[in-house]
């Protein structure tokens, strides 16, 4: 059993891995999964047999038996290869003295993640207003090695794209004397809401007032800072990307995704950002969010890789 850091218990499973071992795949969901789904198929916790839960889960034994893998311990001689699908799905194949097992898992939030929708939506609500606020110390601002790009005065650091041109990961820099710091200036509107949108990286918390469409056509709201909701998505691993759907003298609306590769779902957050914050206001920012958005399914050529150099020519 492994708690979070508020005491709630996070994982319960057989301890079968070697957590040096794992920690080389930067995937501890994925093995915490396998632990897990063994001993949720021991106990029978619902109807099912066991091949019937496996077939609706689509977790196949390709290789071997699960009682091959009962035997496994942290101590077990092994070799462990896990193949990846982006999005799709995962092979583990393990190499014993016995004989050799492989299990193909999907890319499935829930599945992995050993909650339905609801159930998310209940730890969004839950562990956001729980989470401490981010400071810039908490930024890994060394853009030294970074990719970048030129613009006028303006340094853009390359952060790749997600579906669209528009929907992007670029961080605006200025550089005096050969430091480098974000662009926050009510004369550089929108590249100031983009950099802190995407890094949470301000001179004070950010108040939000957050909206959740949750399944089954509900809403629930919560007061928090933005800083929450970044330190939320950093602590799943998710990259950020930021997309602008318009800006007048008072406020930007835009969207922020939170996008988890590994677990293939999204968290996308529609804002409306007063751009007032940028001179010390205390107005909230209003953000409607849908968390756990599932990408299995979404064709490959959504996933654009090639990018073009600069946005938000003007503001």
């Amino acid at each position: 059993m492994r708690t979070n850091a508020v005491g709630d218990v996070a994982h319960l499973g057989y301890r079968l891995f070697n957590r040096e071992l794992i920690r080389n795949y930067q995937n501890d969901l994925l093995f915490e999964f396998v632990e897990r789904y063994l001993l949720e198929l021991d106990l029978g916790l619902d109807s099912r047999g066991t091949v019937q839960r496996m077939h609706v889960d689509q977790v196949a034994m390709v290789k071997g038996t699960l009682d091959m893998l009962r035997k496994v311990t942290p101590q077990t001689n092994l070799s462990l290869t896990v193949d990846e699908v982006k999005r799709k799905m995962y092979r583990l194949t393990w190499k014993l003295d016995e004989g050799e097992v492989c299990m193909t898992v999907p890319a499935n939030s829930q599945l992995i993640l050993g909650a339905n929708a609801i159930e998310l939506e209940q730890m969004v609500l839950r562990d956001v207003p729980r989470m401490m606020t981010l400071t810039g110390d908490d930024i890994i601002q060394d853009w030294s090695g970074a990719q970048v790009t030129k613009a006028g005065r303006m340094l853009i650091v390359k952060g790749g794209v997600y579906m669209s041109q528009s929907i992007r990961g670029d961080l605006y820099l200025t550089e005096h004397k050969g430091n480098r710091q974000l662009v926050c200036s009510p004369k550089s509107a929108t590249r100031s809401v983009s950099n802190i949108m995407l890094t949470g990286i301000a001179d004070r918390p950010l108040p939000m007032r957050l909206t959740l469409n949750e399944y089954g056509n509900r809403k629930d709201s919560v007061s928090i800072n933005l800083q929450q909701w970044m330190a939320y998505g950093q602590e799943e691993q998710c990259k950020f990307y930021f997309g602008v759907k318009s800006k007048n003298e008072d406020v930007l609306t835009g969207t922020l995704f939170a996008y988890n590769e590994k677990q293939a779902y999204v968290h996308m957050l529609s804002v409306e950002f007063p751009l007032s914050l940028l001179t010390g206001s205390s107005d909230p920012i209003r953000a409607t969010a849908y968390v756990y958005i599932p990408l299995q399914h979404i064709g490959e050529k959504y996933f654009i890789e090639e990018f073009n150099p600069t946005l938000y020519d003007e503001d």
